[in-house]
C-alpha cells in the first residue's frame, strides 16, 4: 500500500525553462527550446514522492490563466491528486534559463501574491482536512509577503496527532513559528539557515540543512551530524532540494531514524540532479547512491558526528 503524502504551499508557479547555447547580457538571445511545467516546491516535492511510489496530493492557491495552465500540466502528468483553492490573483510565472555551454542555470523568480484573508483561511482549512488520513504533511515554500508568519504553525497545531509527520521546508519567521508549534522536521538550505538562526528562540527537535554539493548538517535533540553528498555531474539541479525533502519525509515516516532518513534524502536529491524535470527521479538510481553512502564508496560520503551542542 502506498503512503499518502500531502504537499501544500502558497507559492506555486508556472515554470518556463529556456534552453540556449549561452546567455549574453544586453544582447538578443534566441531560445532553442522552451518547456512549460507546473512547478513550485509543493509540486516538485509531490513529483518526487510520486516517483518513490507514494500517493501525493498537492493543495495550492490557483488563479488566472497561469493557474489554469498549471492545472492542465499537472493533470497531463498524472499520478498527483490536485486540490486547488481558487484565488483572485493570478499565479506567478517563473523562468529557468539553461545555458548548454558550461551547464549554467539562471533562475528568474516572480514573487507570489498574498491571498486575501478569506482565501488563505480556506486554503488552511483544506490542508488540515487533507492531512486528516495522511501520515505525512509537507508545508513547502516561503510565505508570500503579507501572509502571517504563523500560517504554517497554525496548520501544524490544527492537525496535530501522534502518527502525523509534519515537515516544513521554509525559512525566516515562518520556520521559527513552526518550531514553536512542534514541527517534526525542519528543512532549509544553508543560506536560509543563516537568515533564520537569529530568529529562533528554542532549538528545533530535528533540523536538516542542505548546501548544494557541500556538506549536509542535521541535528536531533542537540546531537549534530554531517555528511557530504556524492560527487556527480548534474543535468538540472532545480528541484533537487524538493526531492531530498520527499525522500527524507518518506524514510523518516517509515523508520523514525533521522540518520537513515537523511541518507535516503541525499540519495533522492542526487538522483534528481541527473534528470531533466524538476523533482523527478529514478528510485533505482537513488538506491545506488544510498548504498554508496552507507558503505563509504562515494567521495567523502561517511557520516560524521559533530561535537555535542554545536550549532549547524
Amino acid at each position: 500500500m502506498s503512503c499518502l503524502f500531502v504537499c501544500a504551499g502558497l507559492s506555486p508557479a508556472l515554470q518556463r525553462t529556456w534552453t540556449l547555447p549561452a546567455l549574453h547580457a544586453g544582447k538578443v538571445n534566441r531560445i532553442g527550446r522552451v518547456e512549460i511545467t507546473a512547478s513550485g516546491k509543493p509540486v516538485n516535492t509531490a513529483r518526487a514522492a510520486r516517483a518513490l511510489k507514494a500517493t501525493p496530493t498537492v493543495c495550492c492557491p490557483v488563479g488566472g490563466e497561469a493557474g489554469a495552465a498549471w492545472l492542465r500540466h499537472l493533470h497531463l502528468e498524472g499520478g498527483i491528486e490536485v486540490v486547488p483553492v481558487a484565488v483572485s490573483d493570478p499565479m506567478r510565472t517563473c523562468a529557468t534559463v539553461f545555458e548548454q555551454t558550461g551547464a549554467v542555470i539562471t533562475e528568474l523568480v516572480e514573487e507570489a501574491a498574498c491571498p486575501v484573508e478569506h482565501e488563505r483561511r480556506q486554503w488552511q482549512a483544506k490542508v488540515v482536512e487533507l492531512a486528516g488520513p495522511a501520515p505525512i504533511l509537507v508545508l513547502a515554500g516561503n510565505l508570500p509577503p503579507g501572509v502571517p508568519a504563523t500560517t504554517y504553525a497554525d496548520i501544524i497545531e490544527a492537525c496535530r496527532r501522534e502518527d502525523l509527520i509534519t515537515v516544513v521546508d521554509a525559512s525566516g519567521p515562518a520556520a521559527a513559528e513552526a518550531i514553536r508549534a512542534g514541527v517534526t522536521l525542519l528543512k532549509m538550505n544553508r543560506e536560509e539557515w543563516e537568515r533564520t538562526a537569529p530568529l529562533i528562540r528554542e532549538p528545533p527537535m530535528r533540523c536538516v540543512i542542505t548546501d548544494g554539493p557541500n556538506k549536509i548538517v542535521w541535528t536531533e535533540h542537540g546531537q549534530t551530524r554531517e555528511c557530504r553528498p556524492p560527487n556527480l555531474t548534474a543535468r538540472n539541479t532545480t528541484g533537487c532540494g524538493d526531492a531530498f525533502t520527499a525522500g527524507l519525509a518518506l524514510a523518516f515516516a517509515r523508520t523514525r531514524n533521522l540518520d537513515q532518513a537523511v541518507r535516503w534524502g541525499i540519495a533522492c536529491g542526487s538522483a534528481a540532479a541527473v534528470t531533466d524535470l524538476p523533482g523527478e527521479l529514478d528510485p533505482a538510481v537513488a538506491a545506488t547512491w544510498e548504498q554508496d553512502l552507507g558503505t563509504g564508496n562515494s567521495a567523502q560520503p561517511r557520516f560524521r558526528r559533530v561535537r555535542h551542542g554545536q550549532r549547524p
